[in-house]
C-alpha cells in the first residue's frame, strides 16, 4: 500500500476526529459497536482512497484501534495525573494547618481572640455596645 505525503497528513487529522466522533470514549476498540467501526472505517477509506487496497479493512481498522486505545490511555493518564495533583495538596493544606496551629496554640485563648471573634461575627467591636 503506497501512502503519499498528502495521505498521511490527512490520516494525523483525520483518524483522531473520526474516533473521537464516532467511539464512545468510556469503551475499548473492541467493545464499539460493529455498526460505529464499520462506519468510521468507510469515513477514513472514502478520505484516503489508498487505504481500500488493504485486504478486511485492516489498514483503517488498525489505525482506529491504535488511537482509540492512545486516546483512551491518555485520558486515564490525565484522570490519574489529576487525582495526584489533588491528593498532594490536600497533604500540602493539612502540613500547613498544622503548622499554623503549632504557631497559633497559645493565641486560641485570649482578649486579642475573643475579640476578634466577636467583631467578625457581629461585624462591631465590643466598645461599640456601650
Amino acid at each position: 500500500m503506497a501512502l503519499t505525503e498528502e495521505d498521511i497528513f490527512c490520516l494525523k487529522s483525520v483518524v483522531p476526529s473520526t474516533v473521537k466522533a464516532r467511539f464512545d470514549p468510556n469503551l475499548t476498540f473492541g467493545q464499539q459497536t460493529a455498526e460505529e467501526k464499520s462506519m468510521a472505517t468507510l469515513y477514513l477509506e472514502r478520505k484516503v482512497p489508498a487505504l481500500r487496497k488493504a485486504e478486511k479493512h485492516w489498514a483503517a481498522l488498525s489505525l482506529l484501534a491504535r488511537t482509540a486505545h492512545t486516546l483512551q490511555a491518555t485520558k486515564v493518564r490525565k484522570v490519574r495525573r489529576q487525582a495526584l495533583v489533588r491528593l498532594l495538596a490536600k497533604e500540602r493544606r493539612t502540613e500547613r494547618l498544622h503548622n499554623m496551629d503549632e504557631e497559633m496554640r497559645d493565641a486560641r485563648s485570649g482578649p486579642a481572640a475573643d475579640n476578634l471573634v466577636f467583631f467578625l461575627e457581629h461585624r462591631r467591636t465590643r466598645a461599640g455596645l456601650s
